[in-house]
């Protein structure tokens, strides 16, 4: 696994699925697989849409989280999306979920 750093470049993975389902939890599916989540994960996904650094993430996201329990939600998130590997670096062949 790429060691995972503020200058880590990550993106979504492509052919990605996100549904909401009625409890607000967030299903993801890439491929036969599929994860749970958080609502953070819609805002993670939509950061990552394009290659990003995580340090430029963290500096947009700054100002939409609200305390330090939503801070250490949002990026508790960021985490599993990574090493589920639906957030990936540019240059991973990687698969999700492997």
């Amino acid at each position: 696994m790429t060691k995972f750093t503020k200058d880590t470049i990550l993106q979504c993975v492509p052919g990605l699925t996100v549904r909401v389902d009625e409890n607000n939890l967030i299903a993801i599916k890439v491929g036969d697989e599929t994860m749970s989540s958080s609502l953070h994960a819609l805002t993670v996904l939509g950061m990552f849409a394009h290659p990003r650094t995580l340090a430029e993430a963290m500096n947009r996201l700054k100002p939409l989280v609200e305390g330090t329990q939503d801070w250490m939600d949002l990026t508790s998130v960021i985490h599993q999306l990574w090493t589920a590997g639906i957030l990936t670096t540019e240059l991973s062949t990687k698969k999700a979920f492997q």
